[in-house]
């Protein structure tokens, strides 16, 4: 199912978000303090509109392609209400079949942090996709970010899975309960 809507990250634009999706020619039109030189901005993730209409944040300075010589990738951000996520990991060889990839992400939130958790299967390049929805367990969800991974090798067990559950931590029902995580 395919739906319009105005989307109005698009109108006036906060520059130090603009600058994720789109480098001017003349440096002056960042309208940044700091300008991003075209070195930098190349190595910046892609970051999609609503990843800012939802006031996420990184927990720290990430770039575009992570890279890994274990093949467990972490990525943390923050959020200011609770979400649903999801990670999709895609292989660029494709002897990998897509359901080798099926269990190899992990969501957990932690108080305002949302933690992305990659157990790679074998070294090689693959493409990480986060989805996110502010409604709880809305089928439809929308693409906030994606990065490259490298992983030149795999130190442990490369069999291990993580079990297919939507998300570890922060739940409507766990707030409903007064719970919290630790």
């Amino acid at each position: 199912l395919m739906t319009y809507q105005c989307d109005e990250f698009y109108f006036l634009t906060d520059p130090e978000e603009h600058i994720y999706q789109h480098y001017p020619d003349a440096e002056h039109w960042q309208l940044l303090k700091n300008p991003v030189s075209l070195k930098d901005f190349v190595k910046l993730p892609v970051v999609k509109s609503p990843f800012f209409n939802n006031k996420l944040g990184f927990v720290e300075h990430i770039e575009s392609i992570l890279e890994t010589n274990s093949g467990l990738v972490e990525l943390r951000l923050r959020t200011p209400k609770l979400m649903s996520f999801v990670a999709k990991l895609k292989s660029r060889d494709k002897r990998i079949p897509p359901e080798v990839l099926k269990d190899r992400t992990l969501v957990r939130t932690i108080s305002n942090d949302v933690i992305f958790t990659v157990n790679l299967p074998s070294p090689g390049a693959f493409y990480l996709e986060l989805f996110a929805s502010s409604k709880w367990g809305s089928e439809s969800m929308d693409n906030i970010c994606a990065f490259q991974i490298k992983c030149t090798s795999v130190l442990r067990d490369a069999q291990l899975s993580f079990p297919q559950i939507g998300c570890f931590g922060r739940t409507p029902r766990f707030q409903k309960y007064g719970l919290s995580e630790q």
